[in-house]
């Protein structure tokens, strides 16, 4: 569900790591920022996607009946997910956070290696995270 976010998310986390020590003897500092929830279209988007996502559920079961139960588990799953970002929605930060944290990755005499943008980031992302674990069910999912 959001493994090619998140597998992406890594990779540049770790192409960043690399850079660092790579470029580290022509004293070039790599920084990542690492927003949050930061107010733009990128929940509105992936909203309307989950509308397109019925469909092909419903298409789904009705082409492959063997795999309806299946299909409905993941089905509950996205669900899930689409209601955690509405919830995530009221919890957005104004992109100008987002700039202050690269402001500060350039500015910075010593810079940091990461950079976090935006409230969620600082107050509880941890709990937010975990949310996006307890299903509509009331069954866990661990990684």
């Amino acid at each position: 569900m959001k493994g090619s976010y998140c597998s992406t998310k890594h990779a540049i986390e770790s192409l960043a790591d690399v850079f660092r020590m790579e470029l580290k003897s022509w004293n070039i500092d790599v920084a990542v920022i690492e927003p949050g929830a930061i107010k733009t279209n990128f929940l509105q988007t992936t909203t309307q996607t989950g509308e397109d996502n019925q469909k092909l559920f419903n298409s789904m079961k009705e082409k492959n009946p063997d795999s309806k139960d299946v299909i409905e588990r993941y089905e509950i799953m996205t669900k899930n997910m689409q209601e955690k970002q509405i919830i995530l929605k009221k919890y957005t930060s104004p992109p100008q956070e987002t700039t202050n944290a690269i402001e500060a990755a350039i500015f910075d005499k010593c810079p940091k290696t990461r950079y976090s943008a935006g409230a969620d980031v600082s107050y509880g992302s941890y709990f937010l995270f975990l949310s996006f674990f307890f299903f509509s069910n009331g069954s866990i999912f661990f990684l």
